[in-house]
């Protein structure tokens, strides 16, 4: 919808699917987090949040990745976007690669998805700190 001008339809479209994605995942969503829609640039990587967020729950976490990657690039940063794609990689087998994401998702993230976001990224330096001494011992 964006890319054809019809930026109403993308803002209706966004707004409906990462919200009510959101929400599943049990939190409420910070308005403060979301990309936003008050640029092109912002609607893209808004749309591109919501899609990885449908990948990322449809099981094809490997398009998620990509999807946020693309929506960083366009807005550094946003901790929405950070905080799944840590969770896509933790889901992935990849969780040492995930700190980085709930770092930042904790550090520019508010309210609940602050919290979690920090709950994660202790969880997952945890495990990683674990797997570099299993990957050590078996050497």
């Amino acid at each position: 919808y964006s890319r054809l001008g019809n930026y109403a339809s993308a803002k209706r479209f966004y707004s409906d699917n990462i919200i009510t994605q959101y929400h599943v995942a049990g939190h409420d969503i910070d308005p403060q987090d979301l990309p936003g829609t008050d640029s092109p640039q912002a609607m893209e990587a808004s749309i591109l949040l919501a899609r990885g967020i449908d990948a990322f729950f449809g099981a094809r976490k490997e398009d998620a990745i990509v999807d946020f990657v693309a929506a960083d690039r366009l807005i550094p940063n946003n901790p929405l976007v950070h905080y799944f794609w840590g969770y896509a990689l933790v889901h992935s087998s990849r969780g040492p690669e995930a700190v980085e994401h709930f770092r930042i998702a904790a550090e520019y993230g508010h309210g609940a998805l602050a919290k979690d976001a920090g709950e994660r990224l202790q969880s997952t330096q945890a495990e990683a700190q674990l797997q570099a001494k299993h990957t050590k011992g078996v050497r």
